[in-house]
């Protein structure tokens, strides 16, 4: 009984003890992008030949982050006088080369004079939806299940960039644009998505290429996806000196952000455990308040040192925003009119 104590009092001040303010950090929308590079062309330019390559990598959490980098290798050729030089807006990882020398300042190119010009330039996006269904205020299907959940009041993010790589130039022959090595992110041609290459001969103006990111944890309905979780604990018998170490694995399913169904597969090492349970959770205020539940079930048992039996589950839990929280199970079989408690940290995504 004294080991029981000391338990649930660590329990209980793991739940009530306020959790770091970097819970708030981990939601605040992500920075905006940087403003498009361009160069400034005074004169005339047509473009003769254009390779254009697109390739992006992302990171997908609670929000998604990808960052782009677009290269262009064109010929072009003046039919007047023409200067080129920075925009304003130049960030350090734009690079701009002239038949294989850096653009430094500025650069003219004569009339009837052509030239081999090559761009690169960075950009990242970054779109994270707003995860506060009201000022300071975590549901508690978020709080459970911010990574693979979906959840009401997230919303639909996105975030974008404009790249106009010669500003006023004509194109006047091939282009070509491998956008392959994408990802997530959309590009499109002026108002062209392309979503792998595309070849052109058309006449006219040099199109902008646009980058789009969006992420979208809506949903529609009473009922929504919530996520995976795992437990890791000890079961103790309440009528006999028995200990035995439990683990589960499980899914969990959210109605109407407070009420969850989850079912999970456990073991101690012999016997398999099932379980179903349903809970009600409250909010997590302040971002450092837990989200506490109750919840009732069943579970079942087989293999083991006895025969298949069944057992009336009742839970209490704590969880943080934060991944991690604590489960408290207590379980009464009726074939051997015995109670078990089980205590176990969860980790939810």
């Amino acid at each position: 009984m004294h080991r029981l104590l000391s338990i649930l009092s660590f329990v209980a001040l793991y739940a009530l003890a306020p959790l770091s303010h970097a819970a708030a950090r981990a939601i605040e929308p992500l920075p905006r992008p940087t403003p498009p590079t361009t160069l400034v062309v005074e004169g005339a330019l047509v473009v003769t030949s254009a390779d254009i390559h697109v390739a992006c990598g992302s990171f997908d959490f609670i929000g998604i982050e990808a960052t782009c980098r677009v290269t262009a290798r064109l010929h072009v050729r003046a039919t007047h006088t023409t200067r080129l030089s920075f925009s304003s807006a130049l960030a350090p990882s734009d690079t701009f080369v002239i038949d294989g020398m850096p653009l430094a300042g500025a650069h003219t190119i004569g009339e009837g004079q052509e030239r081999e010009l090559f761009v690169r330039v960075d950009r990242s996006l970054s779109a994270s939806p707003h995860v506060e269904e009201s000022p300071y205020v975590l549901s508690a299907a978020f709080t459970r299940h911010p990574l693979l959940g979906e959840h009401r009041s997230m919303g639909t993010a996105s975030a974008g960039a404009t790249i106009e790589i010669l500003p006023g130039a004509h194109l006047g022959g091939t282009l070509h644009l491998d956008a392959r090595s994408r990802g997530v992110v959309e590009v499109r041609l002026g108002e062209r998505v392309v979503d792998s290459t595309f070849d052109t001969q058309d006449v006219g103006a040099l199109e902008t290429i646009t980058l789009h990111l969006e992420r979208d944890r809506t949903h529609e309905g009473s009922l929504a996806n919530g996520g995976l979780f795992a437990t890791l604990g000890v079961a103790m018998s309440l009528t006999e000196a028995r200990e035995q170490l439990t683990a589960a694995l499980g899914w969990e399913l959210v109605l109407e952000s407070a009420f969850f169904v989850s079912l999970a597969l456990g073991t101690d090492g012999s016997a398999i455990t099932e379980s179903l349970i349903v809970e009600i959770a409250s909010p997590s205020p302040l971002f450092i308040v837990p989200s506490f539940g109750a919840g009732v079930g069943v579970v079942a048992r087989q293999l083991g040192d006895r025969a298949p039996d069944a057992a009336l589950r009742l839970r209490l839990s704590a969880q943080t925003p934060l991944f991690l929280g604590v489960v408290c199970d207590l379980d009464y079989w009726p074939s051997i009119a015995e109670a078990t408690l089980t205590v176990a940290a969860r980790l939810s995504l």
